[in-house]
């Protein structure tokens, strides 16, 4: 703390005349030099208007003159407090009343010090002024003490406001004087805390007054630390249970208490985790043994795992059935669409029926991305087109309490991928978000352009970003988020796989992922693709023509009433068609060559050998003829690297089978 030189002037009491004898003058004079000699004070003797210093006795304080000084101003008074001191100067020597004055002088050894100086004025018998006899006491370790406190006490406040627990200060009675920066966060800006008393002023839980007041009370009587635990409220309105624990500060001489320095230590969780025990024991009626925290992560993590890997595989066997479905409704459709004898009503309901299983097919094409059984089939669309689409899913996905919004560019901007794949993508990065946000705020969702992070001449690539306004992420975790398995969320919140899932799928498409998050401000996710030219008109708007076609198919369906709609479907189109159940019975046909085959139209998943299989067995026998797989479930296709043939994916329409027939025959 600064203490600022102050300046107190008062009118001398009578002169002090220069009067009396030889004797009585040498007499006092002896007796003022041994009280010099005797005194610690440093005193010194001033011209009537002190531009000459007659003599200055330091003891050691100050450096001794005995002769006049002219230039003493310079010699003791530093540069800054000069004019402070000329001016009190002159105002004693206006009024010929006391000096005195608490400023900084230069000591001896070059350093500063501070002093009290005080000066009286001496007058003769006529009353005229001669002289200034002054006295300067040493204050510069008490200044040094004081600088040492004030320096010792800003310390203490800059610690106690880094610290993570409530940090408080109390006098002996529990009035508190001093409160750190989390307790104001905890119970509100505008809460100081000073001049409150501890107990009531900190909202301590009505059911824990009774006792915090006795541990208190016994902790004062006692002179021992302060120690108890209790619920206290913050500024939202609800409890959370801290320890507190308090050393008292005592008055060094006496050993009186002056002060309480005091932290509350915030023990909810483990408050929870004791209750949550005490539940548990109560309900089994049985005592259990604590097992390590990792081993329980660990095992909830299998689990989880498991039970995944169980919903994957039904929810890719139920796709597979429903695609088999789907194939008989749509081929049947198809041929009652080529019935010229059909109407316009008919027609209608047909069109009806083939939209329905469109929008089956998407879903059952959502069921094996979930379940990781289908292989990426890449196709050129616009990337802003499809984030809008899926963000009406999206948006009956995350709840009310959040919203969607878009940001897309007027300009055109395709990729290409697989569009399945894309959106199970933006699903998960839209569920990561909505849980960093707890279930309320704003996710926005984003497309743009930019050029390609390998090379500014590159390529441009489409981003497409996905930023929440969630807690966000730490440093220490932020390169670890793509991880397979790594997840910051509670045992059972979350897999780990979701964001694994984006990463493997954008590499895989020749693009890359990034994220950008700080604590407190949330997370963006992009999605970086590569730019694709606009698909030629013929993909989008010439169809296929359905070509009469008299080569001989062998079909291998094992499910009957898919094989039976699929006969007639190719009898329709002018292929000679026989059915077998079983690749092992299309072996045998194939042996016989009779009759003669032209190409192979094979389902992949069948009991015992599979379609992949036989597509090998063909290749190796018999070279030359061409295998078309047909599946709703190609995990088998996925693991048969380049070696499996090509694929239609079912549920087919007409055009889609007269390609891949068309391209086996021709190949």
């Amino acid at each position: 703390m600064e203490h600022r030189p102050s300046l107190r002037t008062e009118r001398a009491g009578p002169p002090l005349s220069a009067t009396g004898s030889s004797s009585t003058v040498h007499d006092a004079e002896l007796r003022f030099r041994a009280l010099v000699r005797a005194s610690s004070t440093t005193l010194y003797r001033m011209s009537p208007d002190w531009t000459q210093m007659h003599e200055l006795t330091g003891q050691g304080f100050l450096e001794e003159t005995a002769q006049p000084c002219q230039g003493w101003i310079e010699k003791y008074i530093p540069d800054a407090d000069r004019n402070q001191v000329l001016a009190a100067i002159e105002q004693a020597i206006r009024t010929q009343s006391v000096f005195e004055l608490e400023h900084r002088v230069l000591l001896a050894d070059g350093g500063f010090g501070w002093t009290h100086s005080r000066a009286v004025p001496i007058f003769d018998q006529s009353g005229e002024l001669i002289e200034w006899f002054g006295a300067a006491s040493d204050l510069t370790e008490r200044h040094r003490s004081q600088a040492r406190l004030d320096e010792s006490e800003a310390a203490f406040e800059l610690l106690a406001n880094t610290m993570p627990q409530l940090a408080w200060v109390c006098d002996a009675l529990g009035s508190v004087v001093f409160v750190n920066n989390r307790w104001q966060e905890y119970f509100g800006a505008a809460v100081d805390g000073a001049g409150n008393g501890l107990m009531t002023h900190a909202g301590v839980h009505p059911e824990d007054v009774g006792k915090t007041v006795q541990d208190f009370a016994l902790a004062r009587a006692s002179g021992q630390d302060f120690t108890t635990e209790h619920r206290l409220c913050g500024q939202n309105g609800t409890y959370r249970w801290f320890m507190v624990r308090a050393t008292p500060y005592r008055e060094p001489h006496s050993g009186q208490i002056l002060r309480w320095y005091g932290t509350s230590i915030d023990v909810h969780d483990r408050h929870d985790a004791e209750d949550q025990l005490r539940n548990f024991n109560e309900q089994l009626e049985v005592e259990v043994q604590a097992r390590s925290r990792d081993l329980l992560a660990a095992e909830a993590q299998l689990r989880q795992m498991q039970k995944l890997e169980a919903i994957g595989q039904l929810t890719g066997g139920v796709a597979h059935d429903f695609n088999n479905i789907l194939t008989i409704i749509r081929n049947a459709a198809e041929l009652l669409r080529r019935n010229p004898g059909a109407g316009d009503k008919q027609h209608r309901f047909i069109d009806l029926i083939l939209e329905t299983a469109d929008r089956a097919t998407k879903l059952t094409g959502q069921l094996l991305a979930f379940a990781r059984r289908q292989t990426l089939k890449p196709e050129t669309f616009l990337a802003a087109q499809r984030v809008q689409q899926i963000a009406e899913m999206l948006r009956s996905m995350v709840g009310a309490n959040i919203r969607i919004e878009l940001s897309l560019p007027e300009q055109d901007h395709y990729v290409n991928t697989d569009p399945n794949q894309f959106e199970t993508a933006l699903v998960n990065l839209v569920i990561n978000a909505r849980d960093a946000m707890q279930g309320a705020g704003d996710i926005t969702l984003a497309v743009s352009a930019a050029p390609a992070l390998s090379s500014p001449a590159s390529a441009p690539t489409v981003i497409i970003s996905v930023t929440d306004q969630g807690h966000g992420i730490d440093a220490a975790n932020l390169e670890r988020v793509f991880e397979p398995f790594f997840t910051t969320k509670a045992v059972g919140k979350g897999t780990g796989l979701g964001l694994s899932q984006v990463y493997g799928f954008v590499n895989q498409s020749g693009g890359q992922v990034s994220v950008e998050s700080e604590l407190g401000t949330g997370t963006t996710m992009r999605i970086a693709l590569p730019a694709a030219t606009p698909p030629p008109p013929s993909q989008q708007e010439i169809a296929v023509p359905l070509a009469v076609n008299d080569a001989q198919v062998l079909l291998v369906e094992d499910n009957a009433q898919v094989g039976e709609i699929t006969v007639s479907l190719l009898q329709e189109l002018g292929y000679k068609t026989q059915l077998v159940s079983s690749a092992a019975a299309a072996i045998e046909l194939l042996q016989d060559r009779h009759p003669p085959v032209d190409v192979v139209l094979s389902d992949v998943v069948m009991p015992g050998m599979t379609g992949l299989e036989l597509a090998d067995v063909i290749s190796e026998r018999w070279p030359g003829l061409p295998v078309v797989l047909a599946s709703g479930y190609s995990s088998a296709l996925s693991q048969g690297s380049q070696r499996h043939p090509q694929l239609l994916k079912k549920p087919y329409a007409i055009d889609d089978l007269l390609k891949a027939l068309n391209r086996a025959l021709h190949r």
